[in-house]
């Protein structure tokens, strides 16, 4: 769930009343949310008012944190999104290094197909 307010407060209210019926609306349907993988962002820019207010549904407590992952795309809390461009050089890093290993000039992969492969999964 996605909530915009003028505060923080409305947010975590707004929130408060959704989650039961989202919940409700999950075992209707056979889709059942697991409240502990629930992730909570206030992305806010303005740090004199920050205060992290956790939200409360049933008997579990989501605490606010700095980012989260949603959709493979990692949201921080200032919406500054470096800490998604540092997960995709580490993913980029991690693919070029095991690609590097494929090409071996011994025994590896042809020069065309290593340049391919790297054009396919790096770039």
């Amino acid at each position: 769930m996605v909530v915009s307010s003028k505060s923080i407060e409305d947010n975590i209210r707004t929130l408060s009343i959704l989650s039961p019926h989202l919940l409700h609306w999950s075992t209707r349907h056979a889709c059942r949310f697991d409240i502990g993988k629930f992730q909570l962002v206030h992305c806010t820019r303005y740090e004199p008012r920050y205060t992290p207010l956790p939200l409360v549904i049933g008997t579990h407590t989501v605490e606010p944190s700095d980012t989260a992952l949603y959709l493979g795309v990692m949201v921080d809390r200032k919406l500054r999104w470096r800490e998604h461009v540092e997960l995709a050089v580490a993913k980029g890093t991690a693919a070029v290094l095991a690609i590097g290993r494929l090409a071996r000039p011994s025994f590896g992969l042809p020069h065309q197909y290593v340049r391919q492969l790297f054009q396919a999964v790096v770039c």
